[in-house]
């Protein structure tokens, strides 16, 4: 897998969760992997409380992408 999605609900001061995602925009679940950076490609973040949650903890934490994303990662 190469593209991930951050888990946004898993966040700790040491550690996320990431799930990889296919092409057509599926979750593989089951297949997480927990780490301080992203394993491949960072291309979202999601919350299982839904959208709103999902929108309060971007606000709270507007640096997610740059913390969590592999460091060779450019971004592109």
């Amino acid at each position: 897998m190469k593209e991930w999605v951050l888990d946004a609900s898993s966040v700790t001061d040491e550690l996320a969760v990431f799930m990889p995602i296919e092409k057509d925009g599926t979750i593989i679940a089951g297949m997480n992997i927990g780490s301080d950076r992203c394993p491949g490609k960072l291309v979202g973040v999601v919350h299982p409380d839904g959208q709103e949650a999902l929108e309060k903890w971007v606000q709270e934490h507007p640096d997610w992408y740059e913390r969590f994303r592999k460091e060779a990662d450019d971004g592109g």
